[in-house]
């Protein structure tokens, strides 16, 4: 026999999603960051004991009425179809009595594993239709959450040098050398961030080249810090410096062996060792060119010995590190690959506390084409042997068909016109 109801212990929520190895977007908190909905927390209890949880996001919509979302889906077993069943009854006699008219969801499950249908998937996303939900078959174009990531499975790496071995050739040649010209890393959680403003300064300036670079639209300060405090407990945030002290010191070291190098050529009548010091010299030349080459591209930081280059915040809660946010600023950026010096360190920490997948991050379908402009970003997540990923998709259970009607014709003009309008009045201002 099965309750449902309004969850009121919220710490035996969150200890059921955790313990479910559910998404931290499924957490009560992820209704605090995105402060222009309303949350409503749901659960079924068999005998008691909690058997599901639901956080359900409500939200006005001009004209339309009350909109729901349940991020990432049900926590809950979806092989009890009898438990589902009934958990979607009561959900839509409280859609009724709340005046939803449309309850939109995006269920944690991944539907293919590099083109590979999962049977599991399959099952639940029949439950879901037999319950009343329809998929939306416009996999291009979905309202909240792209279906696709590039997901590490780290269960039989071993070690974050042997998943290494697996990655694309430049970047393990990027994370090999990046140390040695003066790539370091740092990590803060929220508490240190509060005592280190700086710290979360430089991750907003690395922010602010991203969504320039990719014409995306720009967060606010207030929601990475709102962000960061509501995960506190999983949250952390890396930054990746550039050591230009560091960099020059085994620049120095570099042409200090070059002169000795030239003297021992000189004394020297073996053809193979002469082969072998001839090889070592063009590595080292090459090597002291590249250096000077970064170092034209960084003199105009002269006050600044650390420059700050990638940053990213990630959540690890339960089995899963999730790389929520990320980027690189602009200087630097072709020449010392801060970005995977940085997604090095987050595997290197996923695999240390024992997480059985590592999510680089969603990717939307349009990424995929070859003609994107967004392509690279999509092979850059790729390189590091990560497996495509794609999820159920969304489902949408309609309460009233004129309401969700209105709102599925208007809402893809809002999402698809506001990066316009972003544009137009940042041109407007930057003419002012």
């Amino acid at each position: 026999m099965y309750t449902f109801g309004l969850e009121e212990d919220r710490q035996a929520f969150i200890s059921f999603v955790e313990s479910s190895n559910g998404s931290f977007m499924q957490l009560p908190m992820w209704a605090s960051v995105k402060s222009n909905w309303t949350p409503l927390l749901y659960s079924g209890r068999r005998d008691g004991a909690l058997v599901l949880t639901c956080l359900v996001l409500t939200r006005k919509i001009p004209v339309s009425g009350t909109l729901w979302y349940i991020p990432n889906g049900f926590v809950c077993d979806y092989t009890d179809e009898h438990l589902v069943e009934q958990f979607c009854v009561f959900l839509k006699g409280e859609m009724k009595a709340r005046g939803a008219f449309a309850c939109v969801t995006d269920p944690d499950m991944p539907w293919k594993i590099d083109g590979a249908v999962q049977p599991a998937a399959e099952q639940a996303a029949a439950l879901l239709v037999r319950c009343g939900f329809q998929p939306n078959p416009d996999r291009n174009n979905y309202t909240y959450q792209p279906s696709l990531t590039a997901m590490l499975e780290l269960s039989d790496a071993g070690s974050a040098e042997a998943l290494l071995k697996q990655c694309d050739k430049g970047v393990r040649y990027s994370v090999r050398v990046g140390p040695e010209r003066g790539l370091r890393s740092e990590a803060f959680s929220y508490a240190e961030l509060c005592e280190n403003e700086w710290a979360f300064d430089k991750f907003l300036d690395v922010m602010g080249d991203t969504t320039e670079r990719l014409e995306v639209v720009r967060r606010p300060r207030e929601y990475y810090l709102s962000f960061m405090e509501q995960f506190a407990p999983w949250a952390i945030l890396d930054l990746i410096y550039y050591d230009k002290k560091a960099d020059a010191s085994s620049a120095a070291e570099k042409r200090a062996r070059l002169a000795e190098l030239e003297e021992l050529t000189q004394s020297e009548t073996r053809k193979n060792v002469l082969k072998k010091y001839a090889h070592e010299k063009q590595a080292l030349e090459e090597q002291l060119e590249a250096f000077r080459q970064r170092s034209e591209e960084a003199a105009a930081y002269t006050e600044e010995n650390r420059l700050y280059l990638a940053a990213g915040i990630t959540i690890r809660f339960g089995e899963m590190t999730s790389c929520v946010f990320g980027g690189t600023k602009n200087v630097l950026r072709n020449t010392l690959r801060a970005s995977h010096y940085l997604n090095y360190v987050r595997i290197c920490r996923s695999i240390e506390e024992g997480r059985r997948l590592h999510d680089m991050g969603r990717v939307p379908h349009s990424y995929m084409s070859a003609d994107a402009p967004e392509h690279g970003l999509f092979l850059f997540k790729m390189s590091f042997h990560a497996r495509l990923y794609e999820f159920m998709g969304e489902y949408t259970l309609v309460s009233r068909r004129a309401a969700y009607h209105f709102y599925h014709r208007l809402m893809p003009l809002v999402r698809n016109n506001r990066m316009k309008v972003t544009r137009f009045f940042k041109k407007l201002l930057g003419r002012a």
